[in-house]
């Protein structure tokens, strides 16, 4: 099994009943989250990754190009990152993230969200994070 697979399962695993969860498998339009998570009523478009050799990190160009947009209609997508050795998760603003990448840059520090905390803490920060835009300042 992959990692990103067993990371899936374990997400699923993790989410409290009422939540709603759907694995992506899409042959069709490439480039869309491998997950879409319904938590406390927020939707979560949550790519999954697994650091290859030499802890890069792969991301198709049409993965970053469907971030981009998402984000540029003011959408909040993020990326998932499981470390091997440690098995701490990381948790990336999806725009920030893709932004960098179109500019040829690596995953910034900026765009992290939290690390190392359990999946359900990460997915809350997450759905916070996620309802940012809606919040009405004076």
């Amino acid at each position: 099994m992959s990692r990103e697979k067993a990371l899936s399962n374990e997400i699923k695993k993790a989410l409290p009943k009422g939540s709603f969860f759907q694995k992506i498998e899409n042959r069709v339009a490439s480039g869309f989250p491998d997950l879409f998570i319904l938590l406390n009523g927020i939707p979560l478009f949550i790519e999954l990754k697994a650091p290859i050799k030499g802890n890069r990190i792969k991301c198709e160009k049409s993965q970053i190009a469907w971030h981009l947009r998402y984000n540029a209609c003011k959408g909040v997508s993020f990326f998932l990152l499981r470390v091997p050795l440690t098995s701490d998760l990381i948790l990336f603003d999806g725009g920030i993230v893709a932004r960098s990448i179109a500019q040829d840059c690596d995953f910034p520090k900026s765009a992290t969200l939290c690390s190392r905390l359990s999946i359900l803490e990460t997915l809350t920060i997450a759905t916070s994070h996620a309802l940012r835009p809606f919040v009405v300042r004076p």
